[in-house]
C-alpha cells in the first residue's frame, strides 16, 4: 500500500525540522513526503532541501506563494501514481509514533474505506498544556451516506454536539482515498484564506459511502503561544463575502446530501448568516478600532443591508439555538444597528476582562 503525504510549508523554520524528523523516522518504506515550499523567505527551503538529500522519500518543490490551498493543490497534482491514500499534515505539528504509516497499512488492507479519521493530541506551545481529542458517543464504522449523513456529516461539518463533544474537521487528521480524488477532480479553493479545509470536507464526504474512526493517536497539533494570542484586524466587507461564499459552497454541498435532516441544515445556517454579520461589527467595535462611532455606524448599516446576506438570512429563519443567538438573530433581521453596537462593545468588554483574568 502506498501512501502520499503533502506539506505545505511557508516561513516555519523554528518548527520544521521536528516535523520532518517525524517523517523520517517513520519505519515504512512505500511513502512519499511531498513537500511544497510556498515561497518561504526564511530557510525553510534549504533544510527541505537537506532532509531530501538524506531520504528519498522526501520530494521537495518550490512554487511563488499563492497560499495553502495553492501549495496543497500544486502537491495533490504531484503524488505519485501508486498513491492510495493521502494524508495532509501542517509543518509546525509532527506525528507521534514512528509505525504510523505501517499501522493504517494494516489497517487499511484489512478494512475497506473512504475516510480514516484518527485522534490527534494538542499542545499549546512553550506551555505544559496538553489535551487530547475524543471521537463522540456514535459508530466507528459508517458503512452507509444514511449513517455518514445521521452521525459524521452533522458533526464534522456543522459543529453538532454529540454527548457534550463534535469531531473535529481538521485536515491533517483524516487519511483520503486517492481514487476519490482523482475520479472526482477534488481540489481546495485557492480564493479562500480560511475554511478551505471545511469546504475540502464537504466536498469529499459526498462521495463517502464507508467512514472508520478511530482511537489512535497519530498526530500533534501545536497551537502556537504567538498565534493564540488576539489580534486584531480591521474587518473588511470582502471578507465578509468570502465568508458567505464559503457558507454558499456549504450549503449547496448539504443539500446535495439527500439523507441529511434538513431541518438541522436550516438551523445551521440560520445561525451562521447572522454569526457572520455580528462578527463583523463586534469587530468594529474592538476598543483597538481606532474609527469614530459614526464610521462604525455606517459600516455597520452597510452589512445589515447586504443583499445576500440579508436574503439568506430571510430564508433561514431560525428562532436560535439558545438565547444568544435568538437576541442576535432578532438585532440583524431588523437591522437595529445602534443596540448591535452597543451589543459588540459589551461583547468586546467582556472578551478583554477575561483575557486580564
Amino acid at each position: 500500500m502506498f501512501f502520499s503525504v503533502i506539506i505545505p510549508v511557508y516561513n516555519v523554520e523554528p518548527y520544521l525540522a521536528e516535523c520532518l524528523d517525524s517523517l523520517t523516522a517513520q519505519d515504512y518504506s512505500n511513502v512519499a513526503f511531498v513537500i511544497v515550499d510556498d515561497g518561504s523567505t526564511d530557510r525553510s527551503g534549504e533544510i527541505c532541501e537537506t532532509y531530501a538529500r538524506k531520504d528519498n522519500r522526501f520530494r521537495v518543490y518550490h512554487i511563488p506563494n499563492g497560499g495553502v490551498s495553492a501549495a496543497r493543490n500544486y502537491g495533490l497534482a504531484l503524488v505519485p501514481p501508486p498513491t492510495e491514500f493521502v494524508l495532509f499534515i501542517d509543518p509546525d505539528d509532527y506525528l507521534l509514533k514512528t509505525t504510523v504509516f505501517s499501522e493504517l497499512a494494516d489497517y487499511l488492507g484489512a478494512n475497506s474505506t473512504d475516510l480514516l479519521l484518527f485522534a490527534y493530541r494538542t499542545t499549546v506551545d512553550k506551555t505544559d498544556r496538553l489535551s487530547y481529542s475524543q471521537h463522540p458517543d456514535i459508530p466507528y464504522v459508517l458503512d452507509s451516506q444514511e449513517k455518514i449523513a445521521e452521525y459524521l456529516y452533522p458533526s464534522l461539518i456543522f459543529g453538532h454536539r454529540i454527548g457534550g463533544r463534535s469531531i473535529s474537521g481538521s485536515l491533517w487528521r483524516g487519511v483520503f482515498n486517492m481514487e476519490i480524488v482523482r475520479k472526482n477532480q477534488l481540489t481546495f479553493r485557492e480564493d479562500i484564506y480560511k475554511a478551505e479545509d471545511w469546504c475540502f470536507y464537504s466536498d469529499y464526504l459526498l462521495h463517502c459511502h464507508r467512514v472508520h474512526l478511530s482511537d489512535n493517536i497519530y498526530y500533534n497539533y501545536r497551537v502556537r503561544s504567538s498565534s493564540a494570542m488576539t489580534s486584531w484586524v480591521m474587518p473588511s466587507l470582502s471578507g465578509v463575502e468570502k465568508s458567505l461564499s464559503i457558507l454558499e459552497h456549504i450549503r449547496v454541498n448539504a443539500e446535495k446530501m439527500l439523507c441529511l435532516d434538513q431541518r438541522i441544515v436550516k438551523a445551521y445556517f440560520g445561525t451562521r448568516y447572522v454569526t457572520s454579520a455580528v462578527k463583523y461589527i463586534e469587530t468594529l467595535c474592538d476598543r483597538r478600532c481606532p474609527l469614530s462611532f459614526r464610521e462604525i455606524h455606517r459600516r455597520a448599516a452597510e452589512i445589515l443591508r447586504h443583499s445576500e446576506l440579508t436574503e439568506n438570512i430571510r430564508k433561514h429563519k431560525t428562532s436560535g439555538r439558545n438565547l444568544k443567538s435568538s437576541v442576535e438573530y432578532m438585532l440583524v433581521r431588523y437591522r437595529l444597528t445602534s443596540c448591535l453596537i452597543a451589543y459588540g462593545r459589551l461583547y468586546s468588554l467582556i472578551r478583554a476582562c477575561k483575557s486580564c483574568c
